[in-house]
């Protein structure tokens, strides 16, 4: 698996939120009840790395299918990190980041 480095990583989140047209909302929104979910939803910043990870999570599974069953293993155990952060904005941008390098690393596999 070949991992982007930092500086390929922060171009490619650079372009995504440059190319970003709105800063609605995730569509899940309406069902957060955890701490992290509802500061996710009120952060225009972090609603924006939840559609690129989202994105990032769907051509990860489509450039490798071989490997779904690992990239949905730590899909859950991102969740989970995720959620420790509470609603401490800087915790979950930073677990953003982490996982859309993870995810990126599948890209053309």
């Amino acid at each position: 698996m070949k991992r982007l480095s930092t500086a390929g990583l922060a171009a490619s989140l650079a372009l995504a939120l440059s190319a970003q047209s709105s800063l609605a909302a995730p569509l899940w929104c309406p069902k957060a009840k955890l701490p992290a979910e509802k500061a996710i939803c009120a952060n225009a910043e972090l609603g924006t790395l939840d559609d690129v990870m989202r994105t990032a999570h769907k051509r990860a599974n489509f450039d490798s299918p071989r490997n779904r069953a690992e990239i949905a293993h730590e899909q859950r155990r991102w969740l989970g990190r995720r959620n420790l952060c509470g609603a401490d904005a800087v915790c979950l941008k930073k677990r953003y980041l982490e996982q859309v390098q993870f995810l990126e690393g599948f890209f053309g596999n």
